[in-house]
């Protein structure tokens, strides 16, 4: 079996019987609970035919665990903005209040403790505004238009889009591991789980046990609870924001739709393997080409 564990809402299922109280009845009646679902292929194999699939579970009513979101602060912390990751930001679709905070403020030139620097400072702004989630887009990101809206809509207390890490071919989403729970530890990229990685493409939403924080929508009770701050090993603050996150049983889960490009210092806009779609590729192409 293949375990990953996803939270969802689920509801005991009676069958009326006739006993003479009423009259028979084909629907069914019962009590929604929050539980977590282990995915498994064996359920998955039996399809419609037999039992219900894993991919049926993950398209479950995941409502409840949060109201929809109207006001969202995007922040991008700012040490060298491409101009691709601006227009991105100005054309995200979405029907509520957005505020746009572009942020510069590199006080040491450690570029680890700059980048702490700033996700301190943003979230300390956050904390002080009206605003129900944060979405951080780095300055070198570039987000598809509907890149918002289908972070919302996962419902996650952190949900993150897709992008490549530079100088590999590996992609931000980690693997959920599915005992204990929370995890100990965040898993590796489900670029090096090949057939992870094909079924959360076809599933669309994906448990994961978090990514990078280049491009994600953090709901205020993480932010509230979590602080930003650097491990003992003294990598990114990504690395230890992950684990917290984790540890504290948040939901986390990936939009697999949301592939973004990530532009390197020579450049190059990186697009994840293998999760491109056509308009992806035909602006590779075209760069190319110039």
């Amino acid at each position: 079996m293949n375990y990953n564990p996803m939270p969802v809402r689920m509801r005991t299922l009676t069958l009326p019987s006739p006993d003479g109280r009423g009259e028979e009845s084909d629907e069914y009646t019962g009590e929604e609970f929050e539980t977590t679902w282990i995915h498994c292929k064996n359920l998955e194999r039996e399809g419609a035919d037999g039992y219900i699939g894993a991919e049926r579970v993950i398209e479950m009513d995941q409502g409840a665990f949060h109201a929809p979101l109207r006001d969202v602060l995007i922040f991008t912390p700012m040490y060298r903005l491409e101009v691709e990751t601006v227009t991105a930001l100005m054309g995200l679709d979405w029907e509520g209040a957005l505020s746009l905070l572009i942020q510069r403020d590199n006080p040491t030139g450690n570029p680890k403790a700059d980048h702490l620097h700033q996700y301190q400072r943003g979230r300390e702004a956050f904390l002080r505004g009206r605003y129900e989630a944060m979405l951080v887009v780095e300055s070198d990101i570039i987000p598809p238009a509907d890149a918002l809206k289908r972070l919302a809509a996962l419902n996650a207390d952190v949900a993150y889009g897709v992008y490549q890490f530079r100088n590999t071919e590996l992609i931000n989403i980690f693997e959920l591991y599915p005992v204990p729970f929370p995890p100990q530890h965040t898993g590796d990229s489900l670029s090096c789980r090949p057939y992870l990685l094909q079924r959360a493409l076809r599933l669309g939403k994906f448990p994961c046990s978090g990514g990078g924080l280049g491009i994600c929508l953090i709901r205020r009770s993480v932010l509230e609870r979590i602080e930003f701050r650097n491990d003992q090993n003294e990598q990114f603050c990504d690395s230890a924001f992950t684990e917290d996150v984790l540890h504290g049983a948040f939901r986390q889960a990936a939009e697999m739709r949301v592939v973004c490009g990530h532009k390197d210092v020579d450049g190059e806009v990186q697009w994840p393997a293998g999760l491109e779609h056509e308009k992806h590729e035909k602006a590779r192409k075209a760069q190319k080409k110039e």
